[in-house]
């Protein structure tokens, strides 16, 4: 416990400040982008983790830290589909971006999304009285293609979302 204390007494657990955003480029410019470990052992309470990090996520020069451009956020939206949201992979389609770059843009564009959609107010009585009485089993509901129809084309008529709905 003694020697978790004095690891973690080094150990800095926050975020870089602007002089050691200084420190680290002035480093690798020196010693070049493979050879973190020298680079860490100069940055008092840092990492070589935390040092290469830094460099390739924030400071590289190769970075784009700039705005998202429309055709980036489609291409962005596009790829997560075909690849899943394997964000490794999917920022090799970015020039400059990196895989937390492309995560945190797909998060916030489909929080944006979701929160752009008009909510739909939904009577559950009513909802509730069309459908038919419980199965036996207690958890399904025994209905016939008309009935399904019904419901479907009044969740339809009333632009249904079940993301974003109130009830009554």
């Amino acid at each position: 416990m003694q020697a978790y204390a004095l690891m973690s007494r080094n150990r800095v657990n926050c975020r870089f400040s602007a002089k050691e955003d200084k420190h680290l480029t002035d480093l690798v410019n020196r010693y070049g982008e493979n050879d973190w470990k020298t680079i860490a052992n100069k940055m008092p309470g840092r990492n070589k983790r935390q040092c290469k990090d830094r460099w390739t996520r924030y400071l590289s020069p190769n970075v784009n830290n700039g705005p998202w451009t429309e055709e980036e956020e489609t291409k962005l939206l596009s790829l997560v589909t075909a690849l899943n949201h394997r964000w490794t992979e999917i920022a090799k389609h970015f020039q400059g971006r990196n895989d937390s770059q492309v995560k945190n843009k797909y998060h916030i564009l489909t929080t944006k999304t979701l929160k752009e959609q008009p909510t739909t107010t939904i009577n559950v009585e009513k909802i509730a009285t069309s459908l038919p009485k419980e199965s036996s089993s207690g958890s399904e509901f025994e209905i016939n293609e008309f009935q399904f129809d019904d419901l479907m084309k009044s969740m339809n008529d009333s632009n249904f979302d079940i993301f974003n709905f109130t009830l009554l």
